[in-house]
């Protein structure tokens, strides 16, 4: 529409998109596709990329520097938080070590990883996309993270949490996006900054039965990131709980 004051833009972004974007941001990426068909009925199309998300679950950061550092930590302001562990107030001011130990002086603690969740929003290009047999996630998700850069313990988190989410279906349709994709969208202020960035963020949906006629993503190119120098590591997912008949035939 030509028109940005259409009263339905408005709704929409207050409903589904306020906490990240100002109404003008948003109106001025044109977010939503209005079609007529040729009975006059109107359609409507959202841009997926521009919507929080229901939740980022379990987002874990990990900091390997190589020397106890002072290191201050802020989420942006598109996340909106609904947990955190520590307590997240504005920013995280902590004393990081090499073994990956992190130290808050506020609360006199150790921690072995930051965790956040809360809504926000979704990148919109997968570097990795693709249907997986329940049978097979396990393998799946070793052979994926360890192309995405995780560590044995790391993936050991990971697959501890998401493969308890990945047991109810015959099928998911998995994708991850890495570092580029998610800075993009939700950047993480690290001072001092990292040398070494790796990010993941998973999403799937269950399958209700054997899909047909998809064309996957796979890493089979992808350069596997070198940890050098102060090293951040996160990883997260966005849980779905419906189910979906998988129906695209291309990308």
């Amino acid at each position: 529409l030509k028109n940005k004051n259409f009263k339905i833009f408005e709704e929409f972004w207050s409903e589904r998109v306020s906490g990240f974007l100002s109404f003008a941001e948003y109106s001025s990426l044109k977010p939503i596709l209005i079609l007529m068909n040729k009975l006059g009925i109107y359609r409507m199309i959202f841009r997926e990329d521009l919507v929080n998300s229901k939740c980022w679950a379990e987002p874990i950061i990990y900091l390997y520097p190589e020397k106890p550092i002072n290191v201050t930590l802020k989420l942006d302001r598109v996340i909106n938080l609904t947990k955190s562990d520590p307590a997240y107030h504005n920013t995280w001011n902590l004393i990081a070590h090499p073994n990956g130990e992190i130290y808050l002086p506020i609360s006199q603690k150790k921690y072995p990883y930051l965790f956040w969740e809360g809504s926000a929003p979704i990148p919109s290009s997968p570097i990795a996309k693709d249907i997986v047999r329940q049978t097979e996630v396990h393998d799946y998700l070793e052979n994926t993270l360890t192309k995405l850069g995780l560590s044995d313990k790391e993936k050991q988190d990971f697959e501890r949490y998401w493969e308890a989410q990945l047991n109810n279906g015959p099928y998911y349709l998995i994708s991850f996006y890495d570092a580029k994709q998610i800075d993009q969208v939700i950047p993480l202020h690290v001072n001092p900054k990292p040398d070494t960035v790796i990010r993941i963020l998973m999403t799937y949906k269950r399958l209700k039965g054997k899909p047909t006629r998809f064309s996957p993503i796979r890493l089979d190119n992808y350069q596997t990131p070198q940890r050098n120098g102060f090293v951040l590591v996160e990883w997260g997912g966005i849980a779905h709980t419906l189910d979906y008949e998988y129906i695209s035939t291309h990308r």
